[in-house]
């Protein structure tokens, strides 16, 4: 029973590192695109 448990928190914590690097990335792409559209933007200017 304990075993079960402790596998349960060991996946958990796994889901969690899992959403936090998928968090990350996500924020990264978002981030990348936004200077894309400024680069575009400065050279659309010049």
């Amino acid at each position: 029973m304990e075993n079960g448990e402790q596998k349960n928190k060991k996946s958990y914590k796994n889901v969690k590192i899992t959403y936090f690097w998928l968090k990350r990335l996500l924020n990264c792409m978002i981030f990348c695109k936004k200077l894309l559209k400024k680069l575009q933007f400065v050279d659309d200017f010049r």
